[in-house]
């Protein structure tokens, strides 16, 4: 997503689509405030904080169920896996139709 050049990080085109798409997620969701955050080479660390909203009481990220006729756990909305996911969806996908194929295409 980028080089390090003279100890600051030169975005290519990729870390631009990263870099944009990781500033809407607080547009996107009025509960989230972006904190601090950096595109590294290959990945992107950065801090979200998600304001709890009244209503909302519960404190995992996903729902958990032991019976064995779940198919799979469902993220819930508004969850840290939920934004995370979301995001690298959009990335991936934007990514892709720039023609950057060589961000792990599809076979």
């Amino acid at each position: 997503m980028g080089k390090l050049i003279d100890e600051e990080i030169q975005l290519s085109k990729v870390g631009e689509i990263v870099a944009e798409e990781w500033q809407k997620i607080e547009r996107k969701r009025l509960n989230i405030k972006l904190d601090e955050w950096v595109v590294m080479p290959n990945h992107i660390h950065g801090i979200i904080n998600i304001k709890k909203k009244k209503s909302d009481s519960s404190v995992e990220t996903f729902q958990r169920d032991v019976s064995k006729n779940v198919k799979s756990p469902r993220l819930q909305a508004n969850s840290l896996g939920s934004i995370v996911g979301q995001f690298k969806s959009v990335c991936t996908k934007r990514i892709w139709s720039e023609g950057f194929c060589d961000f792990a295409c599809p076979p």
